[in-house]
């Protein structure tokens, strides 16, 4: 966490060009400082605590004391499922320690990890990666109070990865700890990069979560000598000293900046302007108006299958399912991957929305189903309530559930976001 939390800030004050937008810059990185020093202070605690939670969720938790060690336990797990193939989402920690040469020089190959990359041109590699029992993945930072896994992407493969095979086995340091499920919010919110306010794509997962993603979860935590370095007592005698050794300030914003939150106009008009901005195509319409739009973006995407989940209304699909042709897919028993895979489009409603990064978050609760419908069909049409829009992230992380599915994201081209308006 310090690493990557030191780069959002240097980034942020030399060469973000989107930093003057927040007022609160200087409270942002005084409140991610001070969840480094707690996290530092009572390392043994929280590492404690989040096993037990990691446990209590229905995953294993290894401890590697360094690369060496890492690189064995992910080995042994590997072929422990009798896997040779793999998927992949590397990290810069997996990197590091060279994980991807350890499991090649034992024979485990890697089927890739870029659904998109072999898209009519390789059948044959995107069906070996559709059928792959294994991922390996890093993990950008763990929420101790819950044991939830977080992966921060701009692409999409560890979305792939802890999405599509039974079993996942992710690689985490122990400095990518986060105390709290409220923490997330000053993390998230430091992260822009790349000219985006929030990356494409996050993914969190907290344990097995029955009916959704791998039975099997595996968490292997690297030393990175953390331990070490509280060891030092010139160290710990600093972390008590420190002034960030208090409670965490939250003197941030937790709205957008520059809108009111309770000024439902402005949060929507930026949920639309941002929206367009990440190039996705986006509709405002009212209740009524509803059912003809999901009509004519199945239509401009030549749509003749979807997948709608348990909870999606049949009036909006009413009018398209009229069509000769067109077939409505139940995913139930459980599509395949291979199945999903020749769906030409799904249709979800969602679990909130942030109009500051454009973001749309799926929990797997009532019309978004489980996270394999949303990832594979060429089209997701996704629903969204103006009243589930709010302003700024602080907003939405207070209401979501850390123990559900969540997916996160903005700019996916293959997305048409319809917002449904009050009359």
């Amino acid at each position: 966490m310090r690493t990557a939390l030191s780069a959002s800030r240097t980034n942020r004050r030399k060469r973000h060009p989107l930093a003057a937008e927040r007022p609160d810059r200087e409270q942002l990185c005084d409140s991610a400082a001070a969840i480094e020093h707690q996290v530092l202070r009572h390392l043994d605690s929280y590492l404690l605590q989040l096993e037990s939670m990691v446990r209590a969720a229905g995953g294993v938790v290894h401890r590697a004391s360094d690369a060496a060690a890492a690189n064995r336990i992910v080995l042994e797990l590997v072929q422990g499922t009798g896997a040779s193939e793999i998927i992949r989402a590397d990290s810069a920690l997996t990197t590091e320690i060279g994980l991807g040469d350890a499991l090649a020089a034992a024979g485990i190959t890697t089927c890739g990890n870029d659904l998109a990359a072999v898209d009519g041109t390789d059948p044959a590699l995107r069906e070996r990666l559709l059928r792959a029992e294994v991922a390996v993945t890093g993990a950008n930072f763990i929420v101790s109070e819950s044991g939830t896994a977080i992966i921060v992407e701009s692409e999409g493969a560890g979305r792939r990865c802890l999405t599509l095979p039974r079993t996942l086995i992710s690689v985490a340091g122990i400095d990518r700890i986060v105390p709290t499920w409220r923490d997330l919010e000053v993390v998230l919110e430091l992260l822009a990069g790349g000219g985006e306010r929030m990356p494409r794509c996050i993914s969190t997962w907290t344990g097995v979560i029955d009916g959704d993603g791998p039975s099997e979860f595996h968490l292997v935590l690297v030393d990175n000598a953390g331990t070490r370095a509280l060891a030092d007592e010139l160290v710990r005698a600093a972390l008590r000293t420190d002034r960030h050794a208090t409670a965490v300030p939250r003197e941030y914003l937790r709205h957008a900046p520059g809108i009111e939150p309770h000024d439902r106009t402005a949060v929507l008009s930026l949920f639309v302007e941002r929206s367009k901005h990440h190039g996705a195509e986006i509709h405002r319409v009212t209740a009524d108006e509803l059912p003809a739009t999901v009509t004519g973006a199945l239509i401009r995407h030549g749509a003749h299958s979807v997948v709608a989940p348990d909870g999606v209304p049949a009036s909006w699909l009413a009018e398209w399912v009229a069509t000769p042709g067109n077939r409505l897919v139940a995913d139930e028993p459980e599509l395949t991957p291979l199945e999903l895979d020749r769906i030409d489009a799904v249709v979800t409603s969602c679990a909130a929305a942030v109009a500051d990064s454009a973001t749309v978050v799926l929990d797997g609760g009532s019309g978004q189903g489980r996270r394999a419908p949303t990832l594979l069909p060429d089209c997701h049409i996704c629903v969204v309530r103006a009243e589930q829009v709010a302003s700024a992230i602080p907003e939405v992380i207070a209401v979501l559930d850390p123990d559900r599915p969540l997916t996160w994201f903005s700019g996916q081209r293959r997305v048409v976001l319809i917002l449904v308006e009050p009359e």
